[in-house]
């Protein structure tokens, strides 16, 4: 799992191909029955946008039918910076 930051937009992805990633933003494992998110997990289909002046603490992992699940990726997305609210 290999997380990219630009600008307030955080990007995913694995090498593992055709795999799901799956992501969550409240500092929380995510977790998946097979194919399908659970909780408050969600699927990564594009770059995420962070909204100015916010933290965000994003855990994801790859899941592909048949392999073990990645090892949980964490990534915080910290947009509090003064030059960037403004400050």
């Amino acid at each position: 799992m290999t997380f990219t930051a630009s600008s307030y937009v955080v990007s995913m992805s694995t090498a593992t191909t055709g795999a799901t990633i799956f992501y969550t933003t409240n500092s929380t494992i995510p977790t998946h029955n097979g194919a399908t998110p659970t909780g408050t997990t969600q699927v990564y289909t594009g770059p995420v946008t962070v909204g100015k002046c916010n933290v965000i603490f994003f855990e994801a992992l790859a899941y592909k039918s048949g392999m073990s699940d990645s090892v949980v990726t964490t990534r915080n997305a910290d947009y509090t910076a003064a030059s960037k609210c403004g400050g």
